[in-house]
């Protein structure tokens, strides 16, 4: 269960949770319609807030710059233009540069305000820019805010060709470090290929800003194709095949290539912290070992502490190993160092519905407004299910009939008294598996429901022969309770390794 989409640690009771909705609502009656909303940009109810932490005096945060021409043809510049400059900044000795993809949920949340970013990701300072196509050249405007102020303490212009622009964030860090009063390394970094590097990061685009993954693998082969030698592409298509696996292709199809690739980019640049994230994933699913995941994992968190994503997988590979608190601690984690995220959202509430489940509910209200509205509607309907409210459930898990979630569809079927229904969604399911990728483990938790312990034990040894992530947490899973003790599925725990 992998969420497409980025609470404080504490641990409220369901009694309290509703008392301070009770208390924020009056509170929010006294107050004009247009100052009804939270600090972070919620709606109210709104959390307490924690005693802020002292803000680093070279503290950072690099918005994406902004297309001034409105040119297409350049769209992909600015996230990856901000992102390099965040990366190369961080580097920077004394400078505490927050995340490029926590700036850029934050910016989802806020708006492009430096006073409202600075705010919610507490620095000192916000880098913005934009940029536009003069003729052939391209022509970038960099600034440097102090906050809360918002006076500009420093600005430049770049102007560079087209062909050029692979480099043109070394120019940007050093200036800005210059700025700050620190050093930033200087890294003798070789220059790929100009085609090869707009291609990758059209390739970033078209993933992270569209969600087009078709699109992004055709641009990160494309930019291998032209530089073979240029590891962020390698980190990005074994991104795109981590993607793949398990949705729309089989695990075993898509896991190897997806290591390969992170190999090579390692065999490139053993500092990028997200292939190891990559690397990762396939040891779960592929080699069916939660552990040296989480050591790899780890290496991640080595290079960049304060990445969510890592801390967000940490917690799932804690959770295949049964270890509840430190993966309740992990996810919690990933959420504050980025609260405004529905990816880390979809984290936080997974981890504690499978190690906690009586606190899920208080999880979803949490996390609900970070989340996209197709996973909000998983989530509601599967929390519906759990309290045995199977009409409100139904019609919430039904677009996910067909798709991979099809096996909590037909539970709330079952629990309607539509068995024949439900027959027949699970029966068309598996028909589908001649064509495409279905989870078997969904369809084992479909048969279960509907009665057939036999075949759900099938088709779980399938999700274990077919290598899909789902396979290393059926000991979590609260919907195949009734298989516990039975020898065929404690055979099953023990040859994926989740035994205690």
């Amino acid at each position: 269960m992998r969420a497409r989409t980025r609470a404080p640690a504490y641990r409220r009771t369901a009694i309290a949770w509703r008392a301070l909705f009770l208390c924020a609502c009056c509170l929010c009656a006294a107050v004009p319609l247009a100052a009804q909303q939270c600090p972070d940009g919620t709606p109210p109810p709104c959390r307490p807030r924690a005693t802020p932490a002292r803000t680093a005096p070279k503290s950072v945060a690099i918005l994406a710059f902004e297309n001034a021409a409105r040119d297409t043809s350049l769209d992909w510049l600015g996230d990856g233009l901000a992102e390099e400059v965040a990366t190369q900044l961080g580097a920077a000795t004394g400078v505490t540069v927050r995340g490029a993809g926590i700036v850029r949920s934050t910016v989802g949340v806020a708006g492009r305000d430096p006073r409202r970013v600075a705010q919610l990701v507490s620095v000192r300072y916000v880098v913005e820019g934009s940029y536009r196509r003069v003729g052939t050249r391209v022509r970038v405007s960099v600034r440097l805010l102090a906050l809360p102020a918002g006076d500009q303490r420093w600005g430049r212009v770049y102007d560079r060709a087209r062909d050029s622009l692979a480099m043109l964030s070394d120019a940007i860090t050093q200036d800005l470090a210059g700025a700050l009063g620190a050093r930033a390394q200087r890294e003798e970094r070789r220059s790929p290929d100009q085609r090869a590097y707009e291609a990758y990061q059209r390739g970033r685009f078209f993933l992270l800003s569209r969600y087009d993954v078709p699109t992004a693998r055709a641009l990160f082969e494309e930019a291998i194709a032209r530089d073979s030698m240029y590891a962020p592409a390698w980190a990005g298509l074994a991104l795109v095949w981590g993607e793949l696996a398990d949705i729309t292709i089989a695990p075993l199809e898509a896991l190897p290539q997806g290591r390969e690739a992170a190999r090579r980019a390692l065999a490139l640049d053993s500092t990028i912290a997200s292939v190891y994230l990559s690397l990762g994933w396939v040891a779960a699913a592929l080699d069916r070992d939660c552990r040296s995941a989480e050591r790899l994992v780890d290496r991640a968190i080595a290079l960049d502490s304060m990445l969510p994503e890592a801390w967000a997988l940490r917690g799932m590979m804690l959770t295949c190993q049964s270890r509840a608190p430190e993966a309740l601690a992990a996810v919690h984690r990933a959420w504050d160092l980025d609260s405004l995220s529905g990816y880390t959202g979809f984290y936080l509430l997974l981890a504690t519905w499978l190690v906690e489940p009586q606190g899920a509910s208080e999880a979803f209200t949490l996390v609900r407004p970070r989340l996209a509205s197709d996973d909000a509607r998983f989530w509601e309907g599967l929390l519906a299910r759990r309290r045995g409210d199977c009409a409100t459930a139904e019609p919430l898990l039904r677009p996910f009939a067909g798709k991979v979630y099809v096996g909590w569809y037909v539970e709330a079927l079952v629990c309607l008294g539509r068995r024949a229904e439900a027959d027949s969604v699970v029966r068309a399911a598996i028909a589908d598996t001649a064509r495409r990728f279905v989870n078997p483990v969904s369809v084992g938790i479909g048969l279960l429901a509907l009665g057939d312990r036999d075949g759900a034990i099938r088709w779980l040894e399938r999700g274990a022969d077919e290598r899909t992530w789902w396979a290393m947490l059926i000991h979590r899973f609260e919907d195949l309770a009734p298989l516990r003790g039975d020898p065929r599925f404690e055979a099953l725990k023990r040859r994926l390794g989740l035994q205690p």
